[in-house]
């Protein structure tokens, strides 16, 4: 009933700084910027000032706060009058799922939520995630599909899909059974020395865009071979047969039964979280933000 950028807008104000704002709102501090300009591009007013030391209301921004304030405290009065009289209407929410985002990596998660508010139901929709489909399932999310869980870092998933950031997880090395290494318990960048390590192409400012750079600087003694195809099962059935380590992800671990996945002691690391439709409905909305409250009570989830 209102326009969410808005809770942002008060997050920002309340904590004084995009930074502390992001912790807040378990999302990126570019991220909040980018939906703060948004907002102030939508309403045609400049809301803050930005500097070094945080931020600033102008004298616009102080009376849209204001009365922001009031305009959330009334949608959300009005939200529940509708809601009781819909007690017993259950919020279902569908989940994609597929072999290298299976829905299982969020069912702790999803009984969190449920034992807080059982009045949500969840559907499971398979999916298949390569080249050909994925483009069309981002394109289904908010009809086919409400959530999908995952790791996400092509420049096209912004476009077509919101994104709730859950935790970090750090790179893995996925080594083909035949090879020395998959007798280790965990890697060393230095036994990587030597060996190909092949990955997806990435935007330079991308997470394995900034694995690949690095790697490249830091470490030449890591030959790189950078893949352009799409970074699916068929990457993974290519090299199950050669001496080449996959660059990989923990929820990956047993998608190809021919590889051991192993941890690498490097900061390198991603985001797991939850891909959402642009303009999610109601059900979605209040999906999220019990999301959003599991995570401040266990960050972990």
């Amino acid at each position: 009933m209102y326009n969410h950028l808005l809770d942002t807008f008060i997050t920002v104000v309340d904590m004084g700084s995009f930074a502390k704002a992001s912790e807040s709102l378990f999302i990126s501090a570019p991220a909040v910027m980018k939906q703060m300009n948004l907002l102030e591009e939508q309403l045609d007013l400049q809301l803050i000032e930005r500097s070094h030391q945080g931020i600033t209301l102008t004298e616009v921004g102080q009376s849209i706060y204001e009365d922001s304030k009031k305009i959330i405290a009334f949608s959300e009065e009005a939200m529940t009058r509708a809601d009781n009289l819909m007690k017993d209407h259950p919020w279902k929410i569908k989940i994609g799922s597929s072999l290298l985002n299976p829905s299982q990596q969020i069912s702790s998660l999803l009984a969190a939520i449920r034992k807080k508010n059982n009045r949500f139901s969840f559907e499971i929709v398979p999916f298949d995630d390569n080249r050909d489909t994925i483009i069309s399932v981002l394109h289904q999310l908010g009809t086919t599909y409400d959530i999908i869980a995952g790791s996400y870092t092509a420049d096209i998933t912004a476009k077509l899909a919101g994104y709730h950031e859950l935790y970090p997880v750090t790179f893995t090395i996925a080594v083909p059974l035949n090879h020395p290494l998959s007798q280790k318990d965990h890697l060393e960048i230095e036994d990587l020395f030597g060996e190909t390590l092949v990955s997806g192409k990435s935007s330079p400012n991308r997470p394995v865009g900034i694995l690949q750079a690095d790697l490249a600087e830091k470490y030449p003694e890591i030959k790189q071979e950078i893949t352009s195809e799409f970074y699916d099962m068929n990457v993974f059935n290519k090299y199950d047969q050669s001496n080449k380590l996959l660059l990989s992800l923990p929820q990956w671990q047993y998608v190809q039964p021919n590889f051991v996945t192993l941890a690498v002691n490097w900061p390198y690391q991603n985001i797991f979280g939850l891909l959402y439709p642009l303009k999610p409905k109601r059900e979605v909305k209040k999906f999220l933000e019990y999301v959003s409250l599991v995570q401040k009570e266990n960050p972990t989830e």
